[in-house]
């Protein structure tokens, strides 16, 4: 195990230095033409807001940006080699068990996340400690210290979702696709149910898969910047529901490994979690919008596109179309219910 783990730090030690060195001049290079206190609006004394001199710019944004691409870009660098036939063959033909050459490739792909978003973090944070400001950098420590766990929950769950597809485009797809798929219930609840006010932006973000890192970033960027002073109700929902996420998808990614085939490499990606599940949530959802006409045909052109790319062919089964037809129908049919609601 010593010898493989070697190996594999040997292996993406050049991408390593590549990813922390690219990450880390973009966010100096921002830092550097910035400006960091300013009049704003915020909380005044008194009650109510007005513009004051206070804290600005406190560049969380680019942290959390970066961390959430090095999430999703190092499963597609980690795992590519068991989506063709060649690559598989060759690793699978190792004198070492799949989990454990999946495990280094996991701990390979936590370096290049971790290290790049580490260096670039405190090298941006440290320029910014030395410009006029009024930040509380102790709050820069804590908002390191959780995005840790959050990153290794979101890192899980798109290394999972990576890995069911059997081809590198289907397995980003598959990234992409599950990034709200959690959220369209709740959306559909704002537009059609419960006015947007009363539930809240913040509430179906909780439900993206990289909602959790985004509420966190945002909220520590108001703390940072005096508009508020704790975190919101929203995190006793969005951090269990990021730990059982990623509890799940690190269970189910070493778990399910041995019963993957090799043969299936480079093969049609018929996972349950793919395509199978975007088609009717997603043109279901786009058709519930609203009860006009005006997004049934875009609906059901997604879903003729989503069915194209899955089956790598214009020749659908009559199954692709009867699930296309049923999903839109059932659109159909909650757009006008929700209208009526």
């Amino acid at each position: 195990m010593n010898k493989l783990l070697r190996f594999e730090f040997r292996r993406i030690l050049l991408p390593l230095c590549v990813l922390t060195g690219i990450a880390t001049l973009l966010f100096l290079a921002l830092v550097f033409y910035t400006d960091y206190v300013g009049y704003t609006q915020r909380p005044l004394l008194g009650g109510g807001f007005g513009l004051a001199e206070g804290p600005k710019n406190s560049m969380v944004w680019f942290p959390c940006v970066a961390l959430c691409l090095l999430c999703t870009l190092a499963p597609a660098l980690q795992f590519s080699y068991r989506m063709n036939k060649r690559g598989t063959d060759l690793w699978f033909s190792l004198p070492v068990r799949r989990e454990k050459l999946l495990f280094a490739r996991a701990l390979g792909g936590l370096a290049l996340i971790f290290v790049p978003y580490t260096v670039s973090f405190w090298a941006g944070i440290a320029y910014i400690a030395t410009q006029p400001n009024y930040f509380d950098f102790a709050l820069y420590a804590e908002l390191y210290a959780l995005s840790l766990p959050l990153g290794v929950c979101f890192y899980g769950v798109q290394s999972f979702l990576f890995t069911r597809a059997n081809r590198v485009g289907d397995g980003v797809v598959f990234m992409l696709g599950w990034l709200l798929l959690l959220a369209l219930p709740l959306i559909y609840l704002q537009n059609h149910v419960t006015p947007y006010t009363e539930i809240g932006a913040e509430n179906s973000l909780i439900y993206f898969t990289c909602g959790p890192l985004a509420i966190t970033f945002e909220q520590f960027d108001k703390m940072l910047l005096e508009i508020v002073f704790t975190l919101p109700d929203c995190v006793a929902i969005a951090y269990p529901l990021a730990a059982a996420e990623g509890i799940a998808a690190w269970c189910g990614l070493f778990l399910l490994e041995r019963r993957r085939k090799a043969e299936n490499a480079g093969q049609t990606s018929d996972s349950p979690f793919g395509y199978r599940l975007f088609v009717p949530a997603y043109v279901a959802a786009i058709a519930a919008v609203d009860v006009l006409f005006i997004l049934y045909v875009p609906a059901a052109v997604f879903g003729l596109v989503l069915l194209f790319v899955y089956r790598r062919s214009f020749r659908l089964h009559w199954q692709d179309l009867a699930v296309l037809a049923g999903a839109l129908a059932i659109g159909i049919a909650l757009g006008v219910v929700g209208n009526r609601l």
